[in-house]
């Protein structure tokens, strides 16, 4: 098939265009307004972007608006590093997550068309119908136009496609077939991404089956996985990563039975209708796949008349329609699918009526060339006369128009969402730490970055969760434990500090949920009942935590050994030389992906347990309560104590669980209800190591706390000796080894 014209390509874009603004109206009908479900999550998540961006100039990789703290960099559905993304800062994040949305759709329409001519040889207006009953089903209309904006990737299948097949003819295409992958991650596309890689796997077996040449089989498809990983590796090193540190698993069983398929396919939907399907666990959202009895039908004959020269189509539209399908036993295609990796953390196997609804539009496209041929033999057409050409047009559009108007119908009022609004960049705090007593299902409200405020509840597709330890209110977002004062505080999007004094050290902790990826300027980073902390000596310190991830200079390396290796398939025609370079970039991606496989532990060591160890001196009431016991005071609660005997000297022995570099011991003084506190005095810690004495200090409390400093040395044990104090109270609420 010849190329065609500039002219010709031109007006195909513009027409695609105007038919996504068609589909896509509902979008600018009020510019402003956010959008439906889980499309608050995406508008919060560009506004993350602009505001990390233009107000702290910084790279969007972690998100402090929910979640008490969210890695957004291994977030597998972030948009943030998208070209596209760029246009927020023409447009705004609100109308350029809608351009995202309108372009995609645009690029949908395009490909299909160039695909259905080119590849699989079909007519104009049965190329055009192609291409409208794909962009415009109900898989697009309830996912991409109701909240799951991730689903955009999915508008790229035809340009896959059409970039392998031709790569069997010139490798040079494979970069196109990289491209489709990077641009797939980067939109977000967490299932478009491992479901393209099933749909080339596929498409390269049915090759082989057509005898295609093995060598140049082998060549499209290695040097398209190895570009592909390489130009990916931005999102996908960190995204690998994270899934390592917070596995995600959907154990969610759901089946589909054929008569409910035949219903996804022709029941025309509205945005009323998105209710809990009967006998399912998910909302029409998933299933709604509408493409008209008429298309399907169509596509029937396409199947039946052209099969021989249609297996391309028929081969894969059987295996996803039994995917989509889901369990329907143990060995269905579903559940053997999902014991592979990656796939075990996808759900909703009717996600895979993307492929149903683009091998279905493209046999309805070979159905209709089929019935204009068989009425061109037979003469039908010839009544006629000069309008004959109008007639599979007219028919496309009679098929054509009941899915735009299903298309508007899915979307109508679902983009009438309160407007961002901008904030005042004041001081940041969390609003609250827990889901409220009956959670809403949606994210966090979407202009929370602009105002500084986060919420302590996550709205995530990862297995992270928010440290049980964050505390709400408009409140210093820094704490220091166990002695001393803040001085300032302060945070960006990915970094915080804090101006501390620790006469004695200890810690500085942070209000944000710990992540690996946290550095700190000073000291060691710790965790603190889940938050991030900072392990800092004795003194006045100002320390800088930044969220700066080992594997960010992976991914962008890899990434820039996948630009490369494009521009090395695409400008050198030696072979000896891109032989060189395809080794080179293998290399890279064994590096990169390398240490995406060994990202470490996820968090840092937690602090030693402390148990009494030779034991404790007798304790105060004895037999009439469990309040002053000697365990209490190594149980790291404050409320529970320890009181000596009255008149007396009590000693505890602590042992932690195993031996500790003890830098500092820190002593909380009882409270002694109902005696009230009367102090302690002439208090001894000793340390120990294989039952030698290593360290003696003396101290008194002045205050509720009090400590002592040890030079660090590994001991086994630490005696601390109370004497009471007038006869009455004197004991210790709690001991911490530092």
């Amino acid at each position: 098939m010849a190329a065609p014209s500039r002219l010709r390509l031109l007006a195909q874009g513009a027409a695609a265009l105007g038919l996504s603004l068609a589909l896509f109206s509902e979008l600018f009908e009020r510019p402003f307004a956010t959008g439906f479900g889980d499309y608050q999550f995406f508008h919060h998540s560009w506004e993350l972007g602009q505001v990390a961006l233009s107000r702290y100039g910084e790279l969007p990789l972690w998100n402090p608006y929910q979640c008490g703290g969210i890695p957004e960099w291994g977030d597998p559905q972030s948009q943030l590093f998208h070209p596209i993304y760029f246009l927020t800062f023409v447009f705004g994040s609100t109308l350029a997550l809608k351009l995202f949305i309108l372009l995609h759709a645009a690029a949908g329409l395009a490909g299909m068309y160039r695909f259905a001519r080119s590849e699989e040889g079909l007519g104009p207006a049965a190329a055009a119908l192609a291409a409208l009953v794909f962009t415009g089903s109900g898989f697009f209309a309830w996912h991409v136009g109701s909240g799951h904006g991730g689903f955009v990737a999915f508008y790229l299948t035809p340009w896959l496609l059409l970039g392998f097949r031709r790569a069997l003819r010139d490798p040079r295409w494979t970069a196109l077939c990289a491209l489709v992958f990077a641009l797939a991650l980067f939109a977000g596309g967490v299932y478009a991404f491992p479901y393209f890689g099933l749909l080339l796997g596929l498409d390269a077996l049915l090759a082989l089956a057509r005898r295609v040449e093995p060598r140049k089989l082998a060549t499209a498809l290695g040097v398209s996985a190895l570009l592909a990983l390489l130009l990916s590796a931005f999102r996908l090193v960190p995204i690998i990563e994270h899934l390592l540190w917070y596995p995600r698993l959907r154990p969610q069983l759901d089946v589909i039975s054929l008569p409910e398929l035949w219903g996804f396919l022709t029941h025309f939907d509205r945005a009323a209708d998105l209710v809990q399907e009967p006998g399912h666990p998910y909302a029409r959202v998933e299933y709604g796949a509408y493409v008209g009895a008429g298309v399907v039908l169509l596509a029937l004959v396409g199947a039946l008349a052209t099969w021989r020269a249609r297996l391309r189509l028929l081969v894969p539209l059987l295996l996803f329609t039994s995917l989509a399908l889901g369990d329907l036993a143990s060995f269905a295609p579903w559940p053997l699918l999902r014991r592979l990796p990656v796939f075990g953390s996808l759900q909703v196997p009717s996600r895979f009526l993307f492929a149903v609804t683009f091998f279905l539009a493209l046999l309805a496209g070979a159905g209709l060339d089929w019935l204009e041929a068989r009425a061109a033999e037979r003469g039908w057409l010839q009544r006629l006369r000069e309008h004959a050409a109008l007639a599979p047009w007219l028919l496309a559009a009679a098929l054509g128009a009941p899915v735009v108007l299903q298309h508007r119908a899915v979307l109508d009022g679902h983009w009438q969402s309160a407007p961002l609004l901008a904030g005042s960049g004041g001081h940041y705090h969390l609003r609250d730490v827990a889901p409220p007593k009956t959670p809403s299902p949606y994210p966090p409200r979407a202009q929370a970055p602009t105002d500084e405020i986060g919420s302590g509840w996550c709205y995530t597709g990862m297995g992270y969760g928010p440290a049980p330890g964050l505390w709400p209110g408009d409140v210093d977002q820094a704490r220091v434990a166990p002695l001393g004062s803040v001085v300032t505080e302060g945070r960006s999007t990915r970094a915080a500090f804090a101006e501390v004094v620790l006469p004695i050290g200890g810690r500085v902790v942070f209000n944000q949920t710990y992540a690996p990826g946290w550095r700190a300027s000073l000291g060691d980073v710790a965790v603190d009942a889940g938050r991030l902390a900072v392990e800092l000596p004795p003194g006045t310190h100002r320390v800088v935590v930044r969220y700066a991830p080992a594997s960010l200079p992976w991914g962008v390396l890899g990434s820039l050994c996948g630009l490369a290796g494009v521009a090395v398939l695409l400008r050198v025609r030696d072979g000896r030389r891109r032989a060189l370079a395809l080794a080179a970039g293998a290399a890279c991606a064994v590096a990169c992906y390398g240490r995406a496989a060994r990202p470490g532990p996820r968090l840092p060591p937690e602090r030693p347990k402390l148990a009494l160890a030779a034991g404790a001196s007798d304790y105060a009431e004895r037999g009439q309560n469990d309040w002053y016991r000697a365990e209490n005071a190594v149980d790291g609660r404050l409320e529970t104590e320890w009181l000596a005997p009255p008149g007396t000297k009590g000693w505890l022995d602590v042992r932690p669980e195993k031996p500790l570099s003890v830098r500092h011991v820190v002593l909380v003084n009882a409270t002694n209800p109902p005696h009230g506190d009367f102090g302690s005095r002439q208090v001894r810690v000793e340390s120990f190591r294989e039952g030698q004495l290593v360290e003696s200090r003396e101290l008194t409390f002045t205050q509720q706390n009090a400590g002592v400093s040890l030079s660090g040395v590994v001991v086994d044990r630490v005696r601390v000796s109370v004497e009471t104090w007038q006869g009455v109270g004197g004991g210790l609420a709690e001991v911490q080894l530092w």
